[in-house]
């Protein structure tokens, strides 16, 4: 671990500041006031990092922020390595997104001035019909502000997100990796703030929850504060429909795609948290090549502290999620829609996603050799 922390320490420190200075600085003057009174200074550490940064009486402003937010740093810094020693490349990619600062903020809905509601939160390109849906769908749950990160889409769907009132809109044009759009969430997260709650989402996946047809998402969140969680453990549920791969319609996807597994779920306890394998993906595509394994595992409603990361399929630190406590609710997940054949072809042919797009190409290969296939078996449940 020593390599990681000593050659990233001049990033991390870099990667805190501009975080808060970004609070500091664009965001409300409330935010900015309660930045500077957080945390008291950790002398040695700060002593280290004048040191290498070679700070000067020049960067008082900088040394001044350091010392007022020194915990965060600290924290930040567990965070940040342990991400690293899971990933060193993922946490050089996330850095470099991160300290380029390039996401723009479009519109905020007045929705966001209230703290005490979540924020459901989703980076999204060219998922007009999801996003629509995923909007509507929500807000029947209760959530009264969305933070959509569009990323040069040009089917309608920036257009359409800019005339909702509850909708608060963020533009990106770097290029799409996961790392990346993981860096964006953290910045647009700088915006509104931390200690408050979060559904991250991607434009395929709804919140589901128990007592969800009764039960606000306002008052499912007061059942977790009640008992002091502070990440739910939200694993993917992979929803199809009777007829083969990629069939329907687009227009009502969420009708049709209403059959899933409940016995080909497998989990798993290691030292990152709960993790979920299996499901009808590994029942029709199976791989031994834990390179591109069916990971289902993600931590999306969240209440972080400011050196909180939110990855993919877990956050950071780690010890977040083991502190779950068996607070378990679900993302209905649409990955096998009529309009995604096409986008498969894009990702397979760029090869920006995990591994080279590599469970990508897998899904392809068997797909091509069975173009009838159904996940839909006697044991699908509706």
């Amino acid at each position: 671990m020593s390599h990681i922390n000593i050659s990233y320490e001049t990033n991390i420190v870099h990667f805190t500041f501009l975080s808060i200075d970004h609070l500091i600085y664009e965001s409300y003057n409330k935010i900015k006031e309660s930045a500077y009174q957080m945390f008291k200074p950790d002398k040695s550490y700060i002593n280290y990092t004048l040191k290498v940064l070679g700070l000067s009486k020049a960067s008082k402003p900088i040394n001044d922020l350091l010392k007022s937010n020194s915990c965060v740093v600290n924290d930040f810094k567990k965070s940040f390595i342990q991400k690293a020693s899971i990933s060193l490349e993922s946490a050089k990619i996330f850095v470099e997104s991160y300290k380029a600062k390039n996401l723009k903020v479009i519109k905020i809905s007045e929705s966001s001035v209230d703290t005490s509601t979540p924020i459901l939160m989703c980076a999204t390109k060219d998922d007009f019909n999801k996003v629509e849906k995923q909007i509507l769908y929500h807000r029947k749950l209760g959530f009264k502000h969305f933070a959509y990160i569009d990323n040069n889409s040009t089917d309608g769907t920036y257009e359409w997100l800019l005339e909702q009132d509850d909708v608060s809109v963020f533009s990106i044009s770097e290029k799409y990796i996961g790392t990346r759009r993981n860096s964006w969430r953290k910045q647009a997260m700088d915006f509104f703030g931390y200690d408050r709650w979060y559904l991250i989402l991607d434009s395929d996946e709804f919140f589901a929850y128990p007592g969800m047809e009764q039960v606000t998402i306002e008052k499912y969140i007061g059942f977790l504060e009640k008992n002091r969680i502070y990440s739910a453990l939200t694993p993917m549920i992979d929803m199809y429909t009777k007829d083969s791969l990629f069939s329907g319609t687009m227009e009502q996807f969420d009708l049709d795609y209403c059959y899933f597994d409940t016995d080909t779920y497998i989990e798993k306890s290691r030292h990152t948290g709960t993790e979920i394998f299996g499901g009808p993906r590994q029942r029709l595509f199976p791989n031994e090549d834990t390179s591109i394994a069916n990971l289902l595992t993600k931590y999306a409603l969240v209440k972080p502290a400011k050196a909180y990361i939110c990855d993919t399929h877990r956050n950071y630190p780690l010890k977040s999620n083991r502190q779950c406590k068996k607070a378990v609710a679900f993302l209905l997940h649409y990955k096998f829609l009529p309009d995604d054949i096409i986008k498969y072809e894009e990702i397979i042919k760029i090869g920006h996603y995990s591994g080279g797009s590599g469970q990508y190409k897998h899904y392809k290969s068997i797909y091509e050799n069975t173009p009838n296939l159904s996940f839909y078996y006697k044991k699908s449940k509706k």
